[in-house]
């Protein structure tokens, strides 16, 4: 994992143009250091992602060396610029691809707190004071409960997901794009503040969470007028179906979980006394529950105008808190403006469902407001 060091400056000081050009510099100087068969990967923001295939441990970190002095040395626009690294390798035990990644953040993590501009290779005991607290606070927590336990031996497989994207494609094409969107914004909002591994499961819980309405009779599905109460009551049981499924065919009790709750409202869902409230809603479901709301807000439906980016954050901050968690809300709100501060349009990623596995990748979407 790679990070430009204090790169927010060097978008304050020279323009994202500049800083666009930068990453691009950056991009070329690991590429040139890459074998054929390595990848490089941007990961977001100003964040890489690079595979070497058939590499050990030891030798990853001398080509992260190299990365990091080419990055040093190139002073992409006359500009001085460094880089951190965070090593991992599978050697190192991971059971799934997103805890190789976040062995690998783990140890950036680290790299930025010694100074920036230094590789750090995670070695699973701690690798700084900071490592070494979260440790001892890991330690000492309670141990995890049978459910958690068997969503952990079950990894979510990425090849049974794009079966169920591509099932629901044949459904209904527009749905899938609307799931598509949805986890773009999730995996947006999420980064920073959960784990990949916990993005990951977002990310499907955001394309599967229609997954219901497979079944749902073409006369609601493909309804041009507003639904009756007694067709949102059959949407409503085809979500609960949904979720049903899910738990079915993946066995993990987090993702069913949030595809379960992301109806829940921050103070009480009127509908459904049942669900949670509060901070007892998972933070997935509540980040969830608003990208859906967005989404649905700024897209095209038969029966109601579109919003505008403007109209459709005004309603979130509106329906705060009663039904949706208010710093949450203002974090997204937040998110979508800082991509393009001085553009007042939204603009989001018309994501095709034709091109699969997209959606399941680990870099977030590009939504400017």
């Amino acid at each position: 994992m790679v990070d430009i060091d204090f790169f927010k400056k060097v978008n304050d000081s020279h323009g994202h143009a500049t800083g666009d050009q930068v990453l691009q510099q950056v991009a070329g100087v690991l590429l040139s250091l890459t074998r054929e068969r390595d990848v490089v990967c941007r990961y977001g923001g100003e964040e890489f992602c690079v595979l070497l295939p058939d590499c050990e441990l030891h030798d990853a970190v001398t080509v992260a060396q190299k990365f990091r002095q080419g990055v040093e040395m190139c002073k992409p626009l006359g500009i001085l610029v460094t880089a951190s690294f965070g090593v991992s390798a599978l050697n190192l035990g991971p059971k799934e691809p997103s805890e190789l990644l976040e062995q690998a953040d783990k140890a950036l993590y680290t790299a930025k707190h010694r100074g920036r501009n230094c590789v750090v290779q995670w070695d699973g005991l701690g690798l700084s004071g900071e490592s070494a607290t979260a440790e001892k606070d890991m330690a000492a927590a309670p141990a995890p409960s049978s459910t958690e336990q068997e969503s952990s031996e079950m990894p979510i497989q990425f090849l049974e997901v794009t079966a169920f994207v591509s099932a629901l494609a044949r459904r209904d094409v527009e749905l899938v794009e609307h799931s598509y969107r949805v986890a773009d914004l999730c995996v947006a909002m999420a980064q920073g503040i959960m784990s990949h591994k916990a993005c990951y499961i977002l990310e499907v819980a955001a394309l599967l969470h229609d997954l219901g309405k497979l079944t749902l009779p073409d006369h609601i599905l493909k309804k041009t007028v507003a639904a009756y109460p007694e067709e949102w009551k059959i949407v409503r049981e085809q979500e609960s179906a949904g979720a049903k499924i899910v738990m079915a065919a993946f066995g993990s009790a987090e993702l069913t979980q949030l595809i379960r709750t992301y109806r829940a409202w921050y103070q009480g869902n009127p509908n459904d006394p049942s669900l949670p409230k509060g901070e007892d809603i998972p933070i997935s479901a509540r980040i969830l529950s608003i990208a859906e709301a967005f989404t649905s807000m700024t897209s095209p439906r038969p029966y109601r105008a579109i919003m505008t980016c403007e109209e459709a954050l005004e309603e979130l901050n509106r329906c705060s808190p009663t039904q949706f968690d208010p710093v949450l809300v203002k974090r997204f709100a937040n998110n979508l403006l800082s991509s393009n501060p001085k553009s007042s349009s939204v603009l989001l990623i018309n994501a095709n469902p034709a091109l699969g596995t997209d959606a399941l990748s680990d870099t977030p979407a590009t939504v400017s407001c």
